[in-house]
C-alpha cells in the first residue's frame, strides 16, 4: 500500500527499482496520468522483459488503485474471521516472554494442515498493526505459504493484550 497526499499535483507517478548493492538492475515506472479513476478499482500493470534492458526472462505484475480514503481497508468482523482456523488452515498465537512484560512479542501463525514447504515472516513496520487479511490470504495463505506475523514489542497484537504502557516506548 503506497499513501499519497491527496491531489493528482502531488504525485508524479509511481517508480519501483530493483538493486543490487546499490546498482539499479530493474526499473519500471507508472505515471500519473496512467493511474485510474478515483473509484473505478484495480488497474493491473504487466512489466515484461521486452521492456527492460537488464532483466532476462522476468515479469512484473502489480495493481494500483486509487481512492479518496474514505473506504476501510476491511471491517473488524474480516479481521476476526482471519484469525480463527478454517478447514484447511489453523490459527495460533505464540507468545515469546521478554523479562518484563511490555517486553513481550506476539507471532500470530497461520499453518497449513497440509505440511507446507514455503513460509512467510512478515514483521510489522513501527507502531503498525496486521489488519491485512486481505494481502495476508491472496498473497500467501491461497498460493500455499504459512504465515508467521511478528507483533514485537510495543506493536499491533501487543497493544491489544495491555503489554504496552504508552506506544511511544
Amino acid at each position: 500500500m503506497v499513501i499519497g497526499r491527496k491531489g493528482s499535483e502531488n504525485t508524479a507517478g509511481i517508480k519501483f527499482t530493483i538493486s543490487d548493492n546499490d546498482k539499479p538492475i530493474f526499473e519500471c515506472k507508472l505515471p500519473a496520468a496512467d493511474f485510474p479513476a478515483i473509484g473505478e478499482g484495480w488497474k493491473e500493470i504487466v512489466y515484461t522483459p521486452e521492456n527492460s534492458g537488464s532483466v532476462q526472462d522476468v515479469e512484473f505484475v502489480y495493481r494500483v488503485k486509487i481512492t479518496d480514503c474514505k473506504d476501510k481497508i476491511l471491517s473488524k468482523s474480516e479481521l476476526a474471521n482471519f484469525l480463527v482456523s478454517t478447514k484447511s488452515l489453523s490459527y495460533s498465537e505464540e507468545v515469546i516472554k521478554g523479562a518484563v512484560k511490555t517486553e513481550n512479542a506476539l507471532v500470530q501463525c497461520w499453518t497449513h494442515k497440509k505440511p507446507s514447504s514455503k513460509a512467510v515472516l512478515w514483521v510489522l513496520g513501527r507502531n503498525d498493526c496486521f489488519m491485512h487479511p486481505h494481502v495476508g490470504k491472496t498473497l500467501f495463505t491461497d498460493k500455499g505459504y504459512d504465515l508467521y506475523v511478528l507483533n514485537y514489542s510495543a506493536d499491533g497484537m501487543c497493544r491489544k493484550r495491555g503489554w504496552v504502557v504508552s506506544p511511544e516506548c
